[in-house]
């Protein structure tokens, strides 16, 4: 499981729309809402390059002016992984 938690800056007046555009992505949580400007997100994914991909992703939405990394966290599963199983 990889976390990563995000500081996106939006344009205040479309904050609202960015804010519901991010709550409907799969493994994005809206932590503060962004009334003026900034927003407080978390990113989870099964991996690094889930959560890579999905930080590529909140660049494209409209309104989005910047998304800076703030913290990182990455653990490997307990789980043999199938795919290398033999």
């Amino acid at each position: 499981m990889t976390v990563s938690g995000v500081l996106i800056h939006v344009r205040p007046a479309d904050a609202a729309r960015v804010g519901a555009s991010l709550a409907a992505l799969p493994g994005v949580e809206v932590h503060t809402p962004g009334d003026d400007g900034r927003m407080v997100v978390t990113i989870e994914g099964d991996n690094d390059r889930d959560v890579s991909d999905m930080f590529v992703r909140l660049h494209d939405i409209q309104g989005v002016v910047a998304v800076t990394l703030a913290w990182h966290h990455s653990e490997r599963s307990e789980e043999p992984d199938e795919a290398h199983a033999t």
